[in-house]
């Protein structure tokens, strides 16, 4: 029974729907863009009108099912880049279409092709040369980590160079003076022992005068005491004669041959007392010259010490001299041979700023749709 009413009624609701027409709605559209890479044309905005999501929001519109839906575009004028006049056409079959319906499907179409134009033609290249421009700049950032790191070490290497060479001259400076100074008391020691030669040559020879002298004194002493003897007795024989003419010319001959004994033997005694003054300052002299001889012999040593170490650090400084200069011949070469690097450097630098000139030509697509 309810099959039998549902029929009639269907049937009075298809006749009372109008029949279904081929509609068409035009509309013209600017777009203005940042010129970039990718040029808008007509394959390009036909791909993007052939989404099946546009498709599927315009046949909501009401478009009759089962017909086909053609969205048509052309871009016939020529403008300057970053700029482009787009004709679109849609074309379907629907029964109740009016001008706002007809809007409506223009605007979805604009709204359509800004959202994708705009991630086409802005946010795509955006976040592609943003990603580049992030990489280049790691990139010269690394390179010129690099090379600083290279032209510090070079430069640290140069320094530390001319560091051991001061201190190398500082001291041959120091090894000169030491050298001069090993050979003064070096000259020293040798005037010593000259002096201490000639002290005793003196010393000697004023010992063999005195030697010399002291033994003609005994003999003169000795016939001294027979004459004393002799006057001895010849008083006493004088006094037991007194008359004794012999006696008395016996004893003046022998007071006289006494005193010419004793006068010699002052004299040989002040001979002696002359002699031995050069013997003493000689040995005086000579002693006080063996008294600089420990501290001149110490002086010496001390100095041919301190040469010994100085040449010592020398060669120690040489060797660590000779290492250094050679980690600066390397660090050299290395700086030298990364002059790969600095061309590379210069090419992501100018890269970069092509890069950041086609980051600042991007513009957020604006589309204006000019009549309808």
């Amino acid at each position: 029974m309810k099959s039998r009413l549902l029929l009639p009624l269907t049937l009075a609701a298809a006749f009372a729907v109008a029949p279904a027409q081929e509609r068409c709605a035009a509309g013209v559209m600017l777009v203005r863009y940042g010129a970039g890479d990718l040029v808008p044309n007509e394959p390009l905005i036909d791909a993007l009108l052939a989404d099946s999501e546009l498709h599927a929001a315009i046949r909501e519109l009401g478009a009759s099912p089962g017909h086909g839906l053609r969205l048509l575009a052309k871009l016939p004028a020529a403008h300057l880049p970053g700029t482009c006049q787009v004709h679109v056409t849609c074309q379907l079959w629907a029964a109740d279409w009016n001008d706002d319906t007809a809007q409506r499907a223009i605007d979805l179409c604009a709204d359509h092709l800004r959202r994708r134009l705009t991630a086409l033609l802005y946010e795509v290249p955006r976040d592609e040369l943003t990603a580049r421009a992030e990489q280049l700049r790691r990139s010269c950032l690394e390179l010129a980590t690099q090379r600083s790191a290279r032209e510090q070490q070079r430069d640290a290497c140069a320094a530390r160079c001319r560091g051991l060479e001061d201190l190398v001259h500082q001291l041959e400076q120091q090894a000169l003076a030491a050298q001069i100074e090993a050979r003064t008391e070096q000259r020293a020691m040798e005037q010593l022992d000259r002096l201490m030669a000639e002290h005793r040559a003196r010393r000697d020879q004023a010992a063999a005068e005195l030697a010399q002298a002291a033994a003609k004194r005994d003999p003169l002493r000795d016939r001294a005491a027979v004459a004393q003897v002799q006057f001895h007795e010849a008083e006493q024989r004088l006094r037991a004669r007194p008359d004794d003419a012999e006696a008395r010319d016996a004893l003046q001959l022998l007071m006289n041959q006494v005193a010419d004994l004793q006068a010699q033997l002052r004299d040989l005694d002040a001979q002696l007392a002359s002699r031995d003054l050069p013997g003493q300052d000689a040995q005086r002299l000579l002693t006080a010259t063996l008294e600089q001889i420990p501290l001149a012999t110490l002086a010496l040593q001390r100095a041919t010490a301190r040469r010994a170490s100085i040449d010592e650090q020398r060669l120690a400084l040489a060797e660590q001299l000779e290492v250094a200069r050679r980690e600066l011949a390397k660090a050299r070469v290395d700086v030298d041979a990364a002059e790969q690097q600095s061309i590379d450097l210069t090419v992501f630098r100018a890269q970069l700023v092509e890069v950041q000139g086609k980051l600042a030509r991007l513009e957020p697509v604006r589309l204006e749709v000019l009549h309808r």
